[in-house]
């Protein structure tokens, strides 16, 4: 009877440690089947949504929760809103095979928590619960510092660049809404700042920290502090 009684509470602690952060919005990358993001309303029941122009496609499942973390997600119910068949069965059928998996996520400089399906190909992430400030990460194999995902502005029109340095290359802007790239990000673009370098940097006369940065459309590039506000 103890060894069965461990073995439940074992179980059951599993199930609640993933189930805890299991909920709320978890929004897909650029490479997880379009925009479609996952909608964990209540214990057992989530939505599958894709948001487009004219409104969104919501495509009720349940899902069932396992101690080591996977994921089944099952008996899907009719999609409200007009999507292709081909389309509806093709997302049903990455998220039914049961290979879902979440857990903690020690690389992204943004959120906490990665569920990621199909081997890895789709990935979505927990909107809800993000990095802290000042967690060590890597940037490939740049060690960098997080910001809690601050907002700030460009001060100036902006030059992007792929590494923390006035000789890295060149980023293009693209604005959010895709209308034109630039060469630089005009002043006053909103973005988002998710890390820094762990020591500042002397670029002319100024010495400041390289911030790495969300901006425009789905771009991410760092930028010397003295450019931008927050």
């Amino acid at each position: 009877m103890k060894v069965l009684l461990a073995i439940f509470w074992s179980l059951t602690t599993g199930s609640l440690i993933f189930a805890a952060p299991l909920k709320g919005k978890w929004i897909g990358d650029s490479g997880s089947h379009g925009e479609w993001h996952l909608d964990f309303v209540k214990p057992g029941v989530v939505h599958l949504i894709f948001d487009h122009m004219d409104g969104s496609i919501v495509l009720p499942a349940r899902y069932e929760l396992h101690a080591d973390g996977r994921i089944r997600i099952f008996d899907f119910g009719a999609a409200t809103g007009e999507i292709e068949q081909s389309s509806l069965d093709e997302v049903r059928n990455i998220f039914s095979k049961g290979n879902c998996l979440i857990r903690p996520d020690n690389d992204s400089v943004t959120n906490l928590w990665v569920l990621t399906c199909n081997n890895g190909a789709q990935k979505f992430w927990d909107i809800n619960r993000l990095v802290p400030a000042d967690a060590r990460r890597k940037i490939g194999n740049l060690e960098v510092v997080t910001m809690g995902v601050r907002s700030g502005k460009t001060i100036t029109c902006t030059r992007l660049r792929a590494m923390p340095s006035v000789d890295s290359e060149l980023i293009i802007y693209l604005p959010e809404d895709q209308s034109g790239s630039k060469n630089c990000a005009p002043a006053g673009t909103t973005l988002t700042v998710l890390a820094r370098t762990p020591a500042k940097a002397k670029v002319g006369n100024a010495q400041n920290f390289w911030y790495y940065i969300a901006i425009g459309h789905r771009q991410r590039a760092w930028v010397f502090g003295d450019l931008i506000k927050f």
